[in-house]
């Protein structure tokens, strides 16, 4: 049988929904002050996956289970972490030692046990309203090159997909449905005065010295993870708002950075971790998506062509419909 991207993202999306069952003590290790588990358990602990171990590469080990569609490649010495080939970030390195690969204790429990060991969704909602907030906007523009500026486009972009949604009955918020600024307080209190609903940052990205390229999508770091790009933070440690909706948040970055990734054909540069304020705050499933570096030629000329930004458009909204299309089914069950 062929591989099929959009039947792998479903089956992906459909493993994530999760409220996250009590948590069984693995036997843990302790490796640089971090508690790590022995990725060998993996198919023990979940004997309904029957994984089968393979080496891709030295340093490169699969988990496979044909059975539910599933192949997670870890690579020593690497945060990065493929699952179906979407790229994950974890918080910390696999590591080899003592003839173990080990994983984090806070990835396994975080990204890893949530995928595999799904429980039935709990609250019932349905899912009804979409905000949309176009990053910058006002006396604040964002990235500017010299084809335009970002806020330009995030509010575009934000229109498109309003109107993509509307026509499918969602009701569209925009924290910003024209050149303002409202604060990143705010946005977060716009959302917060919505039921049933998700929260989607839009944003474009600048940096690597005009050589960074790629999407990436951003969901909310889990207590006890520094915030993207930096160390760890004794504020940190603190549970915040949006960390309620951990696993949802997972969920909905999935389904629309797999959308936008299989569309566009863009460089997937994963989804990350990250204490962004309209992420902490926000008491929805809420990402933080950049479609593309300004600062790279190449996007930047694509970030600038209407017709791109209408495909771009169609990706995150196709990741809403499946999000919510595999969350109420889950819920139902």
């Amino acid at each position: 049988m062929p591989y099929s991207p959009q039947k792998h993202l479903t089956a992906l999306l459909i493993f994530i929904i999760s409220v996250i069952p009590a948590f069984a003590e693995w036997d843990t290790i302790v490796h640089l002050n971090q508690k790590y588990v022995d990725a060998a358990q993996i198919p023990s602990f979940y004997k309904e996956y029957k994984f089968k171990k393979e080496y891709k590469a030295s340093n490169k080990i699969r988990y496979a289970s044909v059975l539910k569609g599933v192949n997670i490649d870890f690579i020593i010495g690497s945060q990065e972490i493929f699952i179906n080939n979407l790229k994950f970030h974890f918080s910390y390195p696999v590591v080899a030692k003592s003839g173990k690969i080990l994983i984090s204790q806070i990835d396994w429990v975080k990204l890893i046990h949530p995928i595999l060991r799904p429980s039935h969704i709990n609250n019932g909602r349905t899912l009804k309203t979409v905000i949309l907030d176009p990053g910058h906007g006002g006396y604040e523009p964002g990235t500017v090159n010299h084809y335009g500026q970002e806020k330009t486009y995030t509010l575009s972009l934000a229109r498109k997909v309003k109107v993509l949604l509307e026509k499918v009955g969602f009701k569209v918020v925009m924290t910003r449905p024209g050149d303002s600024y409202p604060s990143l307080q705010q946005r977060v209190a716009i959302a917060n005065r919505y039921q049933d609903a998700i929260f989607i940052s839009l944003h474009f990205n600048a940096g690597g010295a005009g050589r960074a390229d790629g999407i990436e999508t951003f969901s909310l770091s889990p207590p006890g993870v520094a915030h993207y790009g930096r160390g760890l933070k004794s504020s940190d440690l603190q549970i915040r708002t949006g960390n309620s909706q951990d696993y949802m948040n997972i969920a909905l970055a999935t389904a629309v950075h797999g959308q936008a990734i299989r569309k566009l054909g863009a460089k997937d540069r994963g989804i990350r971790r990250a204490r962004f304020t309209v992420l902490t705050g926000v008491r929805h499933p809420a990402i933080l998506f950049e479609g593309g570096f300004m600062s790279n030629s190449s996007e930047a000329r694509k970030i600038n062509d209407d017709r791109y930004l209408t495909s771009m458009a169609s990706a995150i909204a196709d990741g809403i419909i499946r999000y919510k299309t595999v969350t109420e089914k889950h819920s139902r069950r």
